[in-house]
Formats: C-alpha cells, sequence, structure tokens
C-alpha cells in the first residue's frame, strides 16, 4: 500500500472519485490524514430515527455499493493535501482500500493482524448477542431531558469510521501495542510502523492557541 498513491489505483475502474477543478487526485495520506478534502459524511447516509434530538452519529448500515454510489456526486470541500477536515466518510474509503489491498472482508483483516494478537477478545464489528446485550447506555449531549437511547449504529461492508466496539479493558492493550512495550504489541505494530504513525504530517491550531496540534497518520498529536 503506497500512501502517496492515488486511491483510483486501489479501486475498480468504474468507480470514479471526486476532484476539484484542478484535477488533484486523492491519495492514501491524504486519508489518513484527513486533507482528501472529503466532507465529514458520505452524501447517502441514511440515519436511524431516535428518541430526543437527532444526532448524524446514529446510522443504517452502510454498503460498498452505498460507498461507490456516493464518491462521483460528491463535492469536495478543498483541493486534496491543501486543508484538514475531520472526515469519517475518508476513513469509510481508507477501509475499503486497505481490504480490496488485502484481498479479505475488512473486519477479518481486523481480527487477523490486530484483534486476535493483543487478545481483544470483547472487541469487533459484527456483535455476538452477548455482545450486544453489554452494550453501554448513551445519551445525547443536546438532549436535557436525558432520555436513555436504546438505537445504535448498524454496521455494513463498509465499517472504517466508525465500525469498531470496544471495552476500556481491550482498548487499554491498543494502546500498549502502539508504544511497543510489550511483545505481543510489537508483534501486531512494529515499531517501525508506529514510529511512521507518529510522525507530524499537518500542523493544526489548538483551540485556546496555548500548544500545538500536530496530525500524524491517524493520530492526533499535542506539543
Amino acid at each position: 500500500l503506497d500512501l502517496d498513491a492515488p486511491v483510483a489505483r486501489y479501486l475498480p475502474d468504474s468507480v470514479r472519485l471526486p476532484t476539484d477543478a484542478s484535477g488533484t487526485a486523492i491519495t492514501v495520506r491524504h486519508l489518513l490524514t484527513h486533507t482528501a478534502g472529503l466532507p465529514k459524511q458520505p452524501p447517502n447516509r441514511r440515519n436511524q430515527p431516535v428518541a430526543g434530538p437527532i444526532d448524524p452519529g446514529v446510522w443504517d448500515a452502510y454498503e460498498v455499493t452505498d460507498l461507490y454510489q456516493a464518491l462521483p456526486i460528491t463535492k469536495l470541500r478543498a483541493r486534496p493535501g491543501t486543508a484538514m477536515d475531520y472526515s469519517n466518510y475518508g476513513y469509510a474509503l481508507l477501509g475499503h482500500v486497505v481490504e480490496r489491498v488485502a484481498g479479505v472482508p475488512y473486519e477479518r483483516l481486523l481480527r487477523a493482524r490486530l484483534l486476535t494478537p493483543l487478545g481483544m477478545t470483547s472487541s469487533g464489528i459484527t456483535l455476538t448477542a452477548a455482545q450486544a446485550q453489554r452494550l453501554a447506555a448513551f445519551y445525547w449531549d443536546e438532549d436535557d431531558a436525558r432520555v436513555e437511547q436504546s438505537v445504535h449504529a448498524r454496521y455494513g461492508s463498509v465499517a472504517g469510521f466508525i465500525g469498531l466496539t470496544s471495552t476500556v479493558r481491550d482498548l487499554a492493550p491498543f494502546l500498549i501495542a502502539h508504544l511497543g512495550t510489550t511483545a505481543a504489541g510489537r508483534a501486531a505494530v512494529a515499531p517501525e510502523v508506529a514510529r511512521r504513525m507518529l510522525e507530524p504530517q499537518v500542523q493544526l491550531d489548538s483551540a485556546n492557541g496555548t500548544h500545538r496540534v500536530d496530525m500524524a497518520l491517524g493520530w492526533f498529536r499535542e506539543v
């Protein structure tokens, strides 16, 4: 997977990607650093009805066919590589690119390369009935009545943006893996890969201007 290759290289020839007037190609690095110019959400995402204020963070399952239909009708917010704009949509596309390069579905690849080596037994995209029963209650922050929600996001064949459900105990070894302090962590995230992931790519302004925030490859870094 070449980080600076056009994303189109990894998609079927029939899929048309959005472009700006300059025709600048979206690359894998653009997707990783939220600089592809893509909006936050796909234009054809379907929300689920919920009680209380409707938050677009809860949606129906999103499929590869939906992704391919969305791309040609998407309007870029900026020329690729010129501005950082957080995009769930970009990571949806990125996860699909990764599974096409690997030749296996995203969830199977995630489990083989990360979840199983790290012992993250309570993490996944497709939940068992028992895991679904353990989902934590949640509330919309704008809902003064504090209505407990029962509707959770459903994940389809495209799940690279929000698809992983986990626990605090499982996320701890995930973080430790990036620090490279255990044998399992070094096996799942090689030190050289972890180092490259933390290299600053885009400098951002902090909310209050007291420190610097960098966008790395999938990580925000506060300096």
